[in-house]
């Protein structure tokens, strides 16, 4: 049994590392920025992750991951539903069909359950 209390701070602590860059073990690199993020959080969530991270070696200590189709934009937002469960778009400009759709191709490619989001409201940075 899990203390539901004990999660949430776990999360919001993993949250603060990242945004910190503390910790953080990996780089995913996008077409336009590079992101600091923590492999475990990415294999917890991901198995396109995972399986990536238990194939290669990481003689650095950094896995890097390198994504060259993926935008900044689409890259924090799919990090930030990573770590918070939430999506939160950056602009309007992500509530036209064709938008969406991108972006919930790319999470999918990047192993991200999107069914999570049935029934969620979905918010805008302001």
């Amino acid at each position: 049994m899990f203390s539901l209390s004990h999660v949430l701070q776990t999360s919001e602590t993993l949250l603060s590392f990242r945004n910190e860059e503390f910790l953080c073990d990996t780089i995913l690199v996008a077409k336009d920025c590079q992101l600091k993020a923590h492999s475990v959080v990415l294999a917890a969530v991901s198995p396109v992750f995972k399986a990536a991270f238990s194939a290669g070696s990481c003689p650095s200590g950094t896995f890097q991951v390198d994504l060259p189709d993926v935008d900044s934009e689409v890259l924090e937002m799919a990090l930030d539903f990573v770590y918070t469960g939430e999506l939160i778009l950056s602009s309007s400009e992500y509530a036209t069909p064709h938008r969406l759709s991108t972006l919930f191709t790319t999470l999918q490619d990047l192993g991200l359950d999107i069914e999570k989001l049935n029934g969620s409201e979905m918010k805008f940075r302001r």
